[in-house]
């Protein structure tokens, strides 16, 4: 064994720990560097043993970074996930993709998201394009058809809105051709449902239904045209984004469902409950109004979510009660999360 000292500190090379002589170890002094990289160990250790309790209130531990003291989202299903640490474990990845999928959609918003407070001071007579009050007239006219004729999720009418709300944004739209433009948007974002169970519009259907005037063919040209205006690119991210007011809406209820409830009604953790037909009415119209569009997909989510949670008249619009189970303080806090402010965009 040779030992070797230096200034302050003497260093033991050849021998192991445990077969120092005792004479030698209370002279031995670790360095700095070593004092630091034990006090870390120490450190690391602590907080591992911290993360191997897993608690029912841990299942909205990752959001309290975007919550305000005092305010967290109430756990429904403490009573549930707190029987074994199998249960617990399952819990906490259910409202982890939960998390996971909201933050998704809120970085996609931006693309659904198109002011119209433009159109508000627009007249279609001197200015001979579309206004708010003839693109409300128009789009209530397509969801007229939407509803009555065709078997397409909520989500296609509310990015065939978004395809319209973009083009006139964009470029000037006679009002001769607004129907035929709103026409031709439904008829493009019908490429992207999924379900094979849904009937597709055709474009023969679609001008004797909706009147637009002309022929299929014209429809047909000017599907062209808003690819082209537009860009294929653009059309495509808009069909494959999952930023809809029914995306948020069916996010945000999962937070009101119980694990419970959501295990017995859907076996594939990738998959949310749907949200009732009669609220997704109640989105499809909203959208309608040039107002309410002004407004994030996210806030009107939150919105229409207040008022199906804490509206007297709630009951006409199905088994809300049964579906939602929130408290005011979790719409505050999905506020917060969203950055909206007062509900507002």
């Amino acid at each position: 064994m040779m030992v070797t000292s230096s200034r302050n500190t003497m260093g033991i090379f050849g021998a192991p720990t445990n077969n120092v002589p005792e004479g030698v170890l209370p002279s031995v002094k670790s360095p700095r560097k070593g004092r630091r990289l034990k006090k870390r160990l120490e450190v690391s250790e602590t907080n591992s043993e911290s993360h191997q309790e897993i608690t029912s209130s841990s299942h909205y531990r990752t959001f309290e970074n975007d919550l305000i003291p005092g305010q967290s989202l109430s756990p429904q299903t403490s009573s549930l996930c707190t029987q074994t640490h199998f249960s617990s474990i399952r819990c906490q990845a259910f409202y982890y993709a939960i998390q996971e999928k909201l933050f998704s959609s809120l970085s996609q918003e931006k693309l659904l998201y198109i002011g119209n407070e433009h159109l508000l001071a627009v007249n279609s007579d001197l200015d001979d394009k579309v206004d708010a009050a003839l693109r409300a007239e128009t789009l209530f006219k397509l969801w007229s058809l939407h509803s009555a004729y065709y078997s397409l999720s909520s989500i296609i009418f509310c990015k065939a809105v978004c395809l319209m709300d973009l083009l006139v944004a964009r470029v000037k739209v006679k009002p001769k051709y607004a129907m035929c433009v709103a026409a031709a948007c439904y008829y493009i974002t019908s490429k992207f449902e999924r379900s094979s169970e849904h009937v597709s519009p055709t474009p023969e259907s679609l001008v004797t239904l909706s009147r637009c005037g002309g022929t299929a063919a014209d429809l047909t040209r000017m599907v062209e045209i808003i690819l082209t205006k537009l860009g294929p690119s653009s059309v495509a991210a808009i069909g494959a984004c999952s930023a809809t007011a029914i995306d948020f809406l069916s996010i945000f209820s999962s937070f009101g469902i119980p694990f419970a409830s959501y295990q017995n009604e859907s076996r594939n953790q990738n998959s949310w409950l749907p949200v009732p037909i009669s609220i997704c009415r109640q989105i499809e119209i909203a959208l309608v109004s040039s107002e309410v569009s002004c407004f994030r997909p996210s806030c009107l989510a939150l919105a229409l979510l207040n008022h199906l949670c804490f509206n007297s008249a709630v009951g006409s619009l199905g088994s809300a009660d049964d579906w939602l189970q929130f408290h005011t303080s979790d719409l505050y806090n999905l506020s917060l999360i969203c950055n909206v402010s007062n509900f507002n965009a």
